[in-house]
């Protein structure tokens, strides 16, 4: 039986059915296989450390963006921010991405001037954008507790296939479309709310998205916060400040239970001079994070990878090996070097709306 599965499975591969979609970043991709189906991740950063960022950018945005024909539906729990400071971010990233201009979602939402014509005139143009967006991403931004999170999310489930209750004790799901990516993002696990203590409230949750995975092929994203503190300062003096798996605050079941576990570690704010190579507090500053594969259950582990980060418009890049690097400026800035796109989105094809 274990042998007839291989062998599907191989025959699969040699299709082109077992390439995960790429995270847009080449070398993650390269390391954990892109983002696979029926996986389970864990993103984990110290506050301002850019999880919430990582979380749009790579498993909304360029999931899509890099989908191509695969379908792709996402449910985003968001206990952090509401669903139009959500929208605006990802509106950021795209007309970066469409136009070539830095529009941050304050701009989009006017928090400290009114919006000006010009950034207007963009977010007009991407309306088209957002509309394609919306029939991928259903985002809950109110308080759940566990069980919320399983009835809704079961109820989501039931658009693209159907339960089956076997007896009164065992259920089969019956997927409409085994190609598409059914993805569950939880952001972040911590503020699950409910009476039990937050490591029960987040280890129900945890086993309610390995069931999901395992009967409906679901794809769960979890967001955490880490708990580094005194043990940080600990592993500085000590020559280690990286991040360890038992960082992740709260509960280990989220790293337990995932088969990928990435955490984001932002060492200008640790007053870090240099990280893996890296100048960070006289070059690199806020712009560098350091991408930690701490668990990959399939592939290599314990793998660190620079990136840079452009937060005003949520934007994570590959950087080169430190010693490949003889000029930093234009890792600094944001330089556009792709054709600007000057059509409306509203001449747009419907069907290459994600085609940027």
């Amino acid at each position: 039986m274990g042998v007839a599965k291989l062998y599907k499975n191989v025959k699969r591969g040699q299709q082109g059915k077992n390439i995960g979609i790429s995270t847009g970043i080449p070398k993650l991709d390269k390391v954990i296989y892109g983002i696979q189906k029926k996986y389970l991740y864990t993103i984990g950063a110290d506050t301002s450390g850019g999880k919430t960022s990582f979380a749009l950018d790579v498993f909304i945005y360029n999931l899509i963006k890099n989908a191509g024909n695969t379908p792709i539906s996402i449910l985003y729990y968001s206990f952090e921010m509401a669903a139009d400071v959500l929208y605006a971010k990802l509106l950021s990233r795209h007309i970066w991405d469409a136009y070539g201009e830095i529009v941050t979602y304050e701009d989009i939402l006017s928090l400290t001037s009114p919006i000006s014509d010009r950034h207007m005139e963009l977010v007009r143009r991407s309306e088209g954008w957002l509309l394609g967006l919306e029939k991928h991403l259903v985002i809950y931004d109110k308080a759940l507790t566990p069980n919320g999170i399983y009835v809704t999310c079961r109820n989501w489930l039931s658009q693209f296939g159907e339960f089956i209750q076997v007896d009164e004790h065992t259920e089969d799901y019956k997927d409409s479309d085994p190609s598409r990516y059914k993805v569950v993002l939880i952001d972040h696990v911590g503020l699950i709310s409910g009476t039990d203590s937050k490591k029960v409230r987040i280890d129900t949750v945890v086993d309610t998205m390995i069931y999901l995975r395992n009967k409906c092929g679901l794809t769960g994203v979890f967001v955490q916060q880490l708990n580094r503190g005194a043990k940080s300062m600990e592993r500085k003096n000590s020559g280690y400040e990286l991040i360890q798996l038992d960082d992740f605050k709260d509960t280990s079941g989220t790293t337990d239970g995932s088969e990928v576990v990435i955490g984001l570690y932002f060492p200008h704010r640790e007053k870090i001079a240099r990280c893996e190579g890296y100048p960070i507090q006289n070059i690199l500053k806020k712009r560098f994070r350091l991408c930690q594969i701490l668990k990959n259950r399939y592939g290599q582990s314990d793998v660190n990878l620079g990136l840079g980060f452009y937060g005003e418009i949520g934007m994570f890049r590959e950087l080169p090996k430190p010693e490949e690097i003889g000029d930093y400026e234009p890792y600094l800035t944001l330089n556009h070097s792709t054709q600007i796109n000057t059509k409306p989105d509203e001449e747009i094809d419907e069907k290459n709306v994600f085609k940027f």
